[in-house]
């Protein structure tokens, strides 16, 4: 679709319009505080998460999903990939249990992209100047840029000697 296309590019646009690292951190720490209890009911509380948040039935009135008695049992009430099918175990941290927590995102997929872009803004934000991060960050733009190393103004130190 055309608009899985626009998103990033939206969100790209809007990221190179914030100069500054100050209100873009309070934005990124606003959505943490807003994901990361959602995430701890979904896993702790699940029956009342689900009271609030109807992960299957808003797939079935979608479309997405068929309202079988088959999809109803094995997901639970939620989207399906939100459990783990039988005999796939966790491979790490096998006491969490089958249950993959989606917080606000309905699907467990956007939570873990979630946590990976919050991961790497906060490796990005606080420490522009220094290493890795100098090639993704510039002081007065919050924005993610792609350039060639030759004709980069600030350098990575992963290929300079």
């Amino acid at each position: 679709m055309i608009r899985d296309f626009l998103i990033p590019i939206t969100f790209f646009m809007l990221g190179t319009q914030v100069t500054d690292l100050k209100a873009a951190d309070r934005t990124v720490w606003c959505a943490i505080v807003l994901v990361a209890p959602l995430a701890l009911l979904e896993y702790f509380y699940l029956d009342i998460f689900l009271q609030y948040f109807d992960i299957v039935h808003y797939y079935i009135m979608r479309g997405t999903l068929q309202a079988s008695k088959q999809v109803l049992l094995a997901s639970g009430n939620l989207m399906v990939s939100g459990i783990r099918p039988q005999g796939q175990g966790r491979e790490l941290f096998s006491f969490l249990g089958d249950h993959r927590v989606s917080s606000i995102f309905l699907e467990p997929i956007g939570l873990a992209c979630f946590g990976i872009i919050t991961f790497m803004w906060g490796i990005v934000s606080h420490a522009p100047s220094t290493g890795f991060a100098s090639g993704f960050c510039r002081r007065g733009s919050c924005s993610l840029y792609w350039q060639t190393v030759a004709s980069a103004p600030c350098s990575l130190s992963l290929f300079s000697s």
